[in-house]
């Protein structure tokens, strides 16, 4: 026999957590195998969802008494602990501007400095100080950096996109 379960899921009130953290809170509700979860609230011990969770259950029905036998209704308050989807979003969103700003790029010219290199010149080729061998290092830590950045900025992308994928 099929039915639909709803529930209310007003607040909660005193969670706890481990230390001081306080907590992020959500609330999943259970029963014959189905299961809905309201929204996290982030940051504080008395959550207040005011949602309708509701399940299309079946429950198992005698025919010969026409008695409908009942599954447990579970409610459970989950704490999300680390970043939620979107700190991790806005995280990944920082690193592409960064990287697109150039903050990369200037820690490329530390380490060309370190290796030798003094500064950059117009064809983005490092001049040395002593001779060519420190050009060269500079050089191969300029062009290993250019793949390193063009490879995490497409990985940070696609990151940006799951997450996208993950929030519908």
């Amino acid at each position: 026999v099929k039915f639909e379960l709803r529930a209310y899921i007003n607040s909660a009130r005193d969670l706890q957590c481990d230390g001081d953290r306080v907590p992020n809170a959500f609330c999943e509700m259970s029963c014959a195998g189905e299961r809905d979860r309201t929204a996290m609230v982030p940051q504080t011990s008395a959550p207040h969802w005011s949602e309708i969770l509701t399940l299309p259950i079946s429950l198992q029905c005698s025919l010969n008494t026409i008695r409908v036998y009942p599954e447990p209704i579970q409610l459970t308050i989950y704490d999300v602990v680390g970043k939620t989807i979107l700190e991790r979003m806005a995280d990944t969103v920082q690193q592409v501007k960064e990287i697109t700003t150039g903050k990369i790029g200037e820690v490329t010219e530390n380490a060309a400095s370190a290796l030798g290199g003094d500064s950059d010149d117009e064809d983005g080729a490092a001049s040395t100080k002593g001779g060519k061998a420190g050009g060269s290092k500079a050089g191969s830590v300029k062009s290993v950096q250019k793949v390193y950045d063009d490879q995490r900025q497409e990985s940070l992308l696609d990151d940006l996109d799951l997450a996208k994928i993950g929030e519908e």
